[in-house]
This record gives structure tokens, sequence and C-alpha cells, in this order.
């Protein structure tokens, strides 16, 4: 699935002043293509990333999938469910859930599947981020990296055709880094389009393509 960026702006207003964060952003984004978004704090990277997602509504601009426009809180929450696989930099794990729980949560809406299926295919995912043992714990009870972990799996667990992700290893060790980096290599070359917000250096080797979010424009290097 694409995403095609057509004059996408944003402006924020703070102690009655504007700032513009994206100044008519024009860009596309194909499947099996691995992205970096590199900026600064503060140049607007997770609003991108959350106006991609049909989560943060932007003043003027279209957005297209698949050159098909998604309006309305009905068709982007349909969108989200069926397409999109989002990373968060806060994690958003309920904290009344456990880590399996907190996966299992975006498949519940699968019809095609039966719960022991579920929990089976979930367990499997977990195994793979070396995480199997942290399946009843609740989050407060994870450190940082593995919260981050949870986080992801929860991202791909419905085989989303996207994959926004803002900062994923940012409280990972040195193996776990690389192991999100490949895993996302892995969904890029599996023909998902990802998209991924990032301040490690590290992440360029993993990318097909880096761009630079700097005053408001977005380019390529």
């Amino acid at each position: 699935m694409t995403i095609k960026l057509q004059n996408i702006k944003k402006t924020y207003e703070k102690d009655g002043k504007k700032k513009c964060v994206l100044s008519e952003i024009n860009y596309m984004f194909s499947e099996n293509t691995f992205y970096v978004i590199m900026g600064k704090s503060g140049s607007g990277k997770s609003t991108l990333i959350n106006i991609m997602a049909g989560i943060l509504e932007f003043d003027s601009g279209e957005i297209l999938y698949d050159n098909q426009k998604y309006v309305g809180d009905s068709m982007l929450s349909k969108l989200r469910n069926e397409s999109i696989g989002l990373m968060y930099q806060s994690y958003l794990l309920n904290d009344n859930m456990t880590a399996i729980e907190n996966v299992l949560l975006p498949l519940y809406l699968n019809k095609n599947m039966t719960n022991v299926q579920k929990i089976n295919y979930v367990k499997k995912e977990f195994s793979k981020l070396k995480m199997e043992d942290k399946i009843m714990n609740f989050p407060k009870e994870l450190s940082g990296g593995e919260q981050q972990r949870v986080a992801l799996i929860r991202a791909l667990i419905n085989n989303p055709k996207i994959i926004l992700a803002d900062e994923p290893t940012g409280n990972l060790d040195k193996d776990n880094e690389r192991m999100v980096f490949e895993i996302l290599r892995q969904e890029a070359n599996n023909g998902k389009c990802v998209v991924v917000v990032s301040h490690n250096p590290k992440i360029i080797h993993y990318a097909d393509a880096v761009l630079y979010l700097n005053n408001g424009e977005l380019y390529e290097k």
C-alpha cells in the first residue's frame, strides 16, 4: 500500500503565535521500501507520522492511500485496523492488561481465527522477540525496553500493509536494537511500506531511503 502526501500543511498556535511545522509536504511512500525520517527534536517528525496514521488532522492538503482518499473517523479507523501498524514513542500499552492481552487487543475483530489460534499465534510472536516469559506481566512490571518490544509485536500482529514507528529502539540495548531493525527490514522485504522516525544513525544502514525534516520541509538525501 502506498501513501501519497500532497501539499500537507500543519500549523500550531502557542501563546498567540503560529508556528508552521509542516509546509506543503509532497512525497510518495511506496510498498516494499524501508523509509527513515530524521531531524532535530521539535521538527515535526511525530506530527507527520500521526498525520500519516490518520490520527492527527492537518490544515490543508490531501493524503491518498493506494490512490484512495479516506475521509471521516469511521473510514480512518477501518484503515488503521486493517492496514496500518503503529508503534508509538510512548508505547501506549494498557496498564490494566497483561502483555499478551495488549497484543491480543487488535486481533479481537479478526473473525478468521479462533481464540485458541489467536493466543498461539501471539505466543509465537513473543518468542521471536525473546519475550515468551513476559506474556503475563503487566506493563509496570516490564522495563522500558520490554514495553517497547511488546508495542512492536502489537504493531505487527495484524500483518499490516503499512508500518509507522516513532523511535522504535529508543530504550533498547544493542542486541535488541539490531533485532528490531532487522525485523523492520524484513517487513519491507515482504512488501510492506515501513516508515520509521529515528535519531539513531545506525538505522540508516537498514533503510532504502533516508528523509530529513527541517524547517517544515521533507527532503531526501
